[in-house]
């Protein structure tokens, strides 16, 4: 069944169309009414009609400009027009919009009918080469799939110069990439299961092609002799040497299907011809290893690769460490760790691990010599470099250091400096320029640390200072106000008073007698 849009600034003409067409006879179970072109066009935004039925002649907008525009949103469309007015002009605009129709006003019920029966036949028929075309596409694409499938098992299994050939000619592989090969093998099934069995293995191929194949990192093909998947990888493509890709492509298996499937990646084979050497690696380790095994199997070459690195590591940790009150230094050990880790070429995980683990001890460092808490958060951070590149988590964790490393103690030890010249001279006349010049730094520098140490404006807390002070004296003393005002920094009492009142809701001398009551 089909869709039609009737537009017609005429609520007679529009109604009257709706009411007379015998809808179910032509295959149409949905009729839309728009009473302008902006209206039509909304609908056909929002309801994508397969046929359009408008008239020409409409205020603001007319019919024809609405299926130029309509033709952006709707390739597929069909289109009649109707029109009181026969004009070569307009049947010629209408022939360079292909239009389908071109009908006048006014137009017998039946002549309308047979027209628009006309297009839905034309939309029946298009559809149904589009079904075909579509399955046509499915079986060349499953017969080229394993027709390639042949020629890589030949080349694994056999090594034959001949697909080689084919493999370069016919399907425009690069023979020349350093490349790794990761076999997945699916969970077993019983007998009795084998449906599900099949169902499983195509989906999971598929899984392979969506994350390898497209994305244009290798090739995934079935190995009958195993009853495998392989995953030949073009490993510079990747980082890690294609070990993260698997990891998440693994992972993406077992949320779908309810299994984790063995796996195993063999060393990095310089160029296809020697890709069986890392095919035989991965085979070995798959049935030498156990059966059941919580990861996926590396090759001696990548699993050395961490290793070697995790040396490197800790000794970066180590000067970083002892060294960290000195931001300019420690920032340029961090920038050689991160030279270091592309250089080592590792997978994404590892270095997320390293990266969470050193800004961790780093920022515990940080808290023990400081005295305070970091404005840096661990769990922030631990949910930024989850899932990221290795680029990408060694900016991030850059950047976590620096607002780490910057609360240093001297930063602090200034602010306790200002507050213990602030209780000096609370009596006298302070301005946050002032303490600025007492303490050695510009204005707009001291008045951020403020607010960033203490999370209140310096004047702010002057005020609360000068309010606690005046405070306590109203309780203690029998001092005047106005002395009290004198004591506090305020030379005009009156000032003193409504500032008091403001700040705890009433007047100094009322706040006095309600404490004596």
């Amino acid at each position: 069944m089909y869709k039609i849009l009737i537009v017609d600034d005429e609520e007679m003409i529009r109604n009257g169309i709706k009411a007379v067409i015998p809808w179910n006879e032509i295959e149409i179970d949905n009729v839309e009414l728009a009473s302008s072109a902006k209206e039509g066009l909304a609908l056909i935004r929002r309801e994508s009609p397969d046929i359009l039925l408008t008239d020409i002649s409409m205020t603001k907008m007319s019919g024809l400009d609405m299926v130029e525009e309509a033709n952006t949103l709707c390739n597929n469309m069909k289109v009649i027009v109707l029109t009181g007015y026969d004009s070569f002009e307009y049947a010629k605009q209408a022939l360079k919009l292909r239009v389908d129709d071109f009908l006048l006003k006014p137009i017998a019920e039946d002549a309308l009918k047979e027209c628009i029966w006309k297009q839905v036949q034309e939309l029946k028929e298009s559809g149904q080469r589009s079904d075909e075309e579509l399955r046509n596409r499915r079986v060349e694409g499953i017969r080229d799939q394993q027709k390639l499938e042949k020629v890589l098992q030949n080349l694994l299994h056999h090594y034959k110069a001949e697909a080689l050939e084919l493999i370069e000619q016919e399907y425009h592989y690069s023979l020349f990439e350093n490349m790794a090969v990761a076999i997945l093998v699916p969970a077993c099934y019983s007998n009795s299961e084998a449906g599900i069995r099949i169902s499983s293995e195509q989906r999971m191929i598929q899984l392979c092609m969506e994350y390898v194949d497209v994305k244009k990192l290798g090739i995934s093909f079935w190995d009958e002799n195993g009853n495998q998947i392989v995953v030949a990888l073009y490993s510079d493509r990747c980082s890690s040497d294609g070990v993260d890709v698997i990891r998440n492509l693994a992972y993406r298996i077992r949320d779908e299907l309810g299994y984790m499937p063995r796996t195993a990646i063999g060393s990095v084979a310089q160029g296809m011809e020697q890709l069986k050497t890392s095919y035989q690696e991965a085979v070995y380790m798959i049935e030498n290893e156990q059966k059941q095994f919580p990861d996926i199997l590396l090759s001696q070459s990548l699993r050395n690769k961490s290793t070697l690195f995790r040396d490197v590591y800790n000794l970066f940790l180590d000067e970083m460490n002892d060294h960290v009150q000195q931001y300019v230094y420690v920032m340029r050990v961090y920038d050689a760790f991160c030279k270091a880790v592309k250089a080592y070429n590792l997978s994404d995980t590892y270095v997320q691990k390293c990266c969470f683990n050193m800004a961790s001890q780093i920022y515990f460092t940080c808290l023990k010599q400081g005295g305070s808490k970091p404005e840096c958060s661990l769990e922030m951070l631990a949910d930024s470099i989850r899932g990221n590149s290795v680029e990408d988590c060694c900016v991030i964790t850059g950047q976590f250091l620096t607002r780490a490393l910057k609360h240093k103690k001297g930063e602090h030890e200034l602010i306790e400096r200002a507050k213990i010249y602030i209780d000096e001279k609370i009596s006298e006349e302070i301005s946050v320029s002032a303490l600025a010049v007492e303490m050695n730094v510009s204005l707009s520098y001291f008045s951020r640390l403020f607010k960033k140490v203490t999370g209140e404006g310096c004047n702010e807390y002057i005020m609360r200072k000068r309010m606690e002070k005046a405070k306590v004296l109203l309780d203690t003393t029998n001092f005047d106000t106005s002395v009290i005002a004198g004591m506090t920094g305020y030379n005009d009492s009156n000032y003193f008073s409504v500032t008091f009142k403001k700040y705890y809701g009433m007047s100094p001398t009322r706040y006095r007698n309600t404490r004596k009551g």
